[in-house]
C-alpha cells in the first residue's frame, strides 16, 4: 500500500453496534481484540490514525474510559505506527462551541501514551469541528496547550500537533464579507499558528472473519487536510 501512496487508515474499533440483541457499548472492547482487530491491518499499512482517546463525560467529569484508549498500545503490539486523535470533547455544532477543559483530558492522555509506548507521529486537535470563530479559537487554545505539554519529551519535529478539518471551511479566509470578518479572522489566526500540511486518502478495504463483537472494520475514504503546528 506504501507503494501507492497510502500509508495508513483511519481506524475505530467500534465495528458493530449490535450483538444478540443487545448495543455493544463503547468501553467493552478488550486490548486483546483491539489488537486483533489491528493485526490485519499491519499486514498492509504502516499507521493508523485515531479518531480519540477515549473519553467519556459523565456528571461533568471527563475521564479515560472508551476502547479508544488501547488503540496506541495495540497499534505498538503489533507493529503499528499512530497519529493520535483529541477528539473535541462536549462540542456543539449549532452553539459554536467546544469545551476546553473536556478537551485537555484527550490531550493529556495521548502525550502520556506518545510517551510511554514511542508509536505515535502525531498529535491530531479536532476532526472536523470549525463551526464559526469560537470553536476555532477553541482549537487554537487546544494547539497551544498541547504544544505546552509536549516538552520535556518531544520537541516539533518528534511530535508534531496537528488538526484535522474540511477544505471547504478552510478556504473562508477568501470570504471578505463584513458578516464572516469574525470567523475569517478567526481562521487566519489558526492558519498562523500553524505551519505545512499533509492530506491523505484511504479506500476501504475487506477484512474477513474479524474477532468477536465484530464485522468490519470502520475506515473513513478519506481523511480531510491536516494542518501541522509548529
Amino acid at each position: 500500500m506504501a507503494a501507492a501512496g497510502i500509508h495508513g487508515i483511519a481506524f475505530s474499533p467500534y465495528v458493530g453496534p449490535w450483538v444478540g440483541g443487545a448495543p455493544v457499548l463503547f468501553n467493552t472492547y478488550t486490548l486483546d481484540q483491539v489488537t486483533q482487530l489491528l493485526t490485519p491491518v499491519a499486514k498492509n499499512f504502516s499507521l493508523v490514525a485515531s479518531y480519540g482517546q477515549g473519553t467519556f463525560v459523565w456528571q461533568g467529569v471527563p475521564n479515560i474510559q472508551d476502547s479508544n484508549r488501547y488503540i496506541t498500545q495495540a497499534a505498538k503490539n503489533v507493529g503499528l505506527k499512530v497519529s493520535a486523535g483529541c477528539y473535541q470533547q462536549g462540542a456543539d455544532s449549532g452553539a459554536d462551541s467546544i469545551n476546553v477543559e473536556w478537551t485537555k483530558t484527550e490531550i493529556d492522555y495521548a502525550l502520556n501514551q506518545a510517551k510511554t509506548y514511542g508509536n505515535v507521529v502525531e498529535l491530531v486537535i479536532g476532526n472536523e469541528c470549525l463551526w464559526g470563530p469560537n470553536s476555532t479559537q477553541a482549537i487554537i487554545e487546544l494547539i497551544n496547550y498541547a504544544k505546552s505539554k509536549r516538552s520535556p519529551n518531544f520537541t516539533a519535529s518528534t511530535l508534531p500537533i496537528k488538526t484535522r478539518q474540511r477544505w471547504d471551511v478552510l478556504a473562508g479566509v477568501n470570504n471578505t464579507t463584513p458578516a464572516y470578518a469574525p470567523m475569517r479572522q478567526a481562521l487566519l489566526k489558526l492558519l498562523s499558528d500553524v505551519k505545512g500540511s499533509s492530506m491523505r486518502t484511504c479506500m476501504p478495504i475487506s477484512i474477513p472473519r474479524l474477532p468477536a463483537r465484530s464485522g468490519r472494520i470502520q475506515l473513513k475514504p478519506h481523511l480531510p487536510k491536516r494542518l501541522q503546528a509548529a
